[in-house]
């Protein structure tokens, strides 16, 4: 580049920075944008995977089962209790 060239860059480039506005606390608002959106995130794939949990059990339960009714379970077998002693 040309000793001008430069010259004529660095006066426009301080030109227009001289113009942009101040911005004071720009870090701040921006971490909490970036909290925010994170917060969110997570929120976001915690309710996913709620979601897919609760859409998936009965799914389970289902596939597994048969459709055949359980075996009935024996009756314990009942003695007569002693007779009590007077």
């Amino acid at each position: 580049m040309t000793d001008p060239f430069e010259h004529l860059i660095r006066a426009t480039l301080t030109d227009l920075a001289e113009e942009a506005p101040i911005v004071h606390d720009q870090l701040s608002r921006a971490e909490r944008r970036v909290r925010n959106r994170r917060r969110a995130t997570v929120t976001m794939g915690a309710v996913g995977t709620l979601a897919a949990v609760l859409i998936a059990t009965p799914l389970a339960l289902a596939a597994t089962g048969s459709d055949q009714p359980r075996p009935a379970a024996p009756n314990p077998t009942v003695e007569p209790s002693p007779p009590v002693p007077t």
